[in-house]
């Protein structure tokens, strides 16, 4: 779901319902900063919640699975109770649904994050991350793929009559979507362990805040991370929109296009799980990301005519690299978030992984409300010129090194701040 919001939102609100690249990344900037809060207070307070039958973390995620889908299907429904004409209110139902939706988002997975550390021991993590990313990326080609389709299904964004047949072809679509939600996290209730705690007084949140900010380690990957979500947040928002009107692909080539991606991705995660086990976590960021910000300023020449290839190859190609690099980044997040929880309950013998999980979230969805907003700026016309001869922005030709610079700038960081593996005594290049 949080892939197919981060890839389909700017589209249909840009091509459907007429709202301009501004206003549709300021309303998504206004979600990551509900979200961003959402994390923080969902971490510190299951943490403190207290052992019950429902679980301590398992509670939340009965609560806010339900809640989470009626906001995902009001989100892609405004032609149902806004005029559509009148952009201030559908730029107001925007920022309302789908902060809502955000929120929603981060007090589910925050606490559900929590359990890695609580149920998985150090040695497993790497593997357990690659399940998880297994999983996810599942989940988001499946994500993708319906990006792809639904304008196919919805029509041409010139003709569709969004206000009749084909808005309720889009209701019928998130409605699905949603429903599928609610089963899938129906295991998790039911087969996830929720190891019981003694229950502790609710601390101060400034304590527990002031200690966690003293972890400089944590504080590190945090900056390290916000500095790369802005570029990854950017890609995953602009490619939509770039693969329509540059590489002009139609629906056959935008499903062609999400499985080579995330069909990528997930081998990938093959290899660099070996590589990590091999050598480090450190090497596997420094080599995947210092790659991923050499492919990202293709763009500069992909679907410019530059390369005597057809649009799709030239397509498939992007695609596969920069599957590569992205598969080295996403399968490390868990695995060393894990390990910076794990050593700090070791030094300071205290639990405190919700508030970890939950904090984490909190810059790192400011950096992302500044992406969003960075990306609607791309893609509106009516603020950067046209690329001669063509019908787009240049953003959507220098979207490729903006992305690479913010993650060549976070691999510098991770290397002279992060310790990517805590537990072991010295950093393991």
């Amino acid at each position: 779901m949080l892939n197919l919001v981060s890839l389909f939102t700017l589209y249909v609100y840009v091509k459907y319902f007429a709202l301009s690249g501004l206003y549709t990344g300021l309303a998504a900037g206004l979600g990551k900063l509900a979200i961003a809060l959402a994390s923080w207070l969902s971490g510190y307070f299951s943490d403190i919640t207290p052992n019950n039958r429902f679980g301590r973390r398992r509670v939340w995620v009965i609560f806010f699975t339900p809640i989470l889908a009626f906001f995902f299907v009001m989100q892609f429904s405004p032609q149902f109770f806004v005029p559509l004409g009148n952009e201030f209110l559908v730029f107001i139902y925007l920022a309302i649904f789908g902060s809502g939706f955000q929120a929603c988002y981060a007090l589910l997975t925050t606490p559900f994050q929590a359990w890695m550390p609580e149920v998985v021991p150090e040695s497993d993590r790497i593997e357990v991350s690659g399940y998880q990313n297994t999983a996810n990326f599942i989940g988001n080609l499946v994500g993708t793929a319906l990006g792809f389709l639904l304008p196919s299904l919805i029509g041409d964004p010139e003709t569709a009559d969004i206000l009749g047949s084909a808005g309720f072809i889009l209701l019928a679509c998130v409605l699905i979507i949603a429903g599928i939600e609610l089963i899938f996290y129906l295991p998790s209730i039911f087969f996830v362990p929720d190891p019981p705690r003694e229950n502790i007084p609710p601390p101060s949140p400034l304590r527990e805040l002031k200690i966690i900010l003293t972890n400089r380690n944590y504080v590190s990957w945090i900056m390290v991370n916000g500095v790369h979500t802005i570029g990854l947040t950017s890609l995953a928002t602009i490619v939509l929109i770039y693969i329509e009107d540059v590489l002009q692909f139609e629906v056959t080539e935008y499903i062609i296009f999400g499985i080579c991606l995330f069909g990528t991705l997930i081998l990938m995660f093959i290899f660099w799980g070996y590589f990590s086990n091999r050598y480090s976590k450190t090497r596997t960021y420094l080599v995947s990301q210092l790659y991923l910000a050499l492919v990202l300023p293709s763009t500069l020449i992909v679907g410019q005519g530059v390369i005597p290839l057809s649009l799709l190859i030239q397509g498939i190609i992007f695609a596969l690299l920069l599957a590569i690099g992205m598969s080295g980044y996403f399968i490390l997040p868990y695995a060393i978030m894990g390990d910076i929880v794990e050593k700090d309950e070791k030094d300071t013998g205290e639990t405190r992984s919700g508030h970890y999980t939950g904090f984490f979230g909190l810059p790192l969805n400011i950096f992302q409300a500044g992406a969003v907003i960075l990306t609607g700026i791309l893609v509106d016309e009516e603020l950067l010129p046209l690329v001669a001869g063509e019908e787009y922005t240049v953003g959507l030709i220098l979207w490729g090194p903006v992305c690479g610079i913010f993650i060549l700038i976070a691999t510098i960081l991770f290397y002279f701040l992060v310790n990517a593996d805590p537990l072991k005594n010295a950093k393991n290049l």
